[in-house]
């Protein structure tokens, strides 16, 4: 059985303990580092696109002057201002978004693109 017993870092080599356990947490990488093993990983490379906003900026902006004081409740109730009740605290998915809390932060999701393994941008992209 093979195992690992030293890692090369960028701040030096680190022995690793007998019975200590190795996470390879690379992302996309993962086949290519485990490969180096002789080791499998079925990790595929999917490009997503995701926005991140600022929950602070959103429960700021909700003023009588913002767009987003247009808003309506789920009762279909119009309401003028957006409290820390209304930003979601789970996963809420509709059927092309998704849409979580990453922190302080309000992160918009939608799809997943399966194309291959490729480092470079998609064009037009940033």
């Amino acid at each position: 059985k093979r195992r690992v017993t030293r890692l090369q870092t960028n701040r030096g080599v680190i022995d690793v303990p007998m019975d200590a356990q190795v996470l390879v947490a690379a992302g996309a990488w993962t086949p290519h580092v485990m490969s180096l093993l002789d080791l499998y990983a079925p990790v595929y490379p999917l490009k997503g696109y995701a926005m991140s906003v600022s929950a602070a900026k959103v429960l700021s902006s909700s003023s009588s002057s913002s767009p987003l004081s247009s808003l309506s409740n789920s009762n279909g109730e119009a309401t003028t201002a957006i409290g820390p009740r209304d930003l979601p605290t789970r996963i809420v998915s509709d059927k092309y978004m998704y849409t979580s809390r990453l922190g302080d932060e309000i992160r918009i999701t939608s799809i997943g693109e399966f194309s291959g393994w490729c480092t470079r941008p998609t064009p037009g992209g940033e």
